[in-house]
């Protein structure tokens, strides 16, 4: 999925009520701004929602939109929490490692339009373990 960044340019053909970047700084009824959970996604009348997550047809209502779709901080968590619990158990991971996936994914959240555009496999990840960072280890 393709993320629009503020001040790329985007089509938004054909839609009644047009993107409009200055939504993302108005705050939903749990006083969150709606930057820290939603992104405008390269699709005509469409936003991407993180919380739910899915896509949103802003197209219609605007910002009217996004009314219905934001949660309290604490259904946040848990949904996040239960989404974590079952990538764990799917992948056949110790769950010893919950602590430290945590800690991973508040690191790489930071650079979120980095993270929007990471894209990785088995083949990268070997190579950069074996020749990136192991050759660093090793000339240190």
């Amino acid at each position: 999925m393709d993320f629009i960044e503020i001040g790329q340019q985007f089509n938004d053909a054909g839609v009644r009520n047009k993107w409009h970047f200055e939504w993302l700084k108005e705050k939903d009824k749990n006083k969150v701004s709606f930057s820290k959970w939603c992104k405008k996604i390269n699709e005509v009348g469409h936003c991407f929602c993180f919380v739910c997550p899915k896509k949103i047809n802003y197209g219609n209502n605007g910002s009217k939109t996004s009314e219905n779709t934001t949660l309290s901080l604490n259904d946040r968590r848990a949904n996040q929490k239960a989404v974590l619990a079952c990538f764990v158990a799917e992948n056949s991971l110790p769950f010893s490692l919950v602590s430290k996936l945590v800690e991973l994914c508040q690191t790489l959240v930071k650079d979120s339009p980095a993270l929007s555009k990471l894209k990785m496999k088995r083949t990268a990840a070997t190579y950069i373990t074996g020749y990136g960072v192991a050759k660093t280890m090793r000339e240190e």
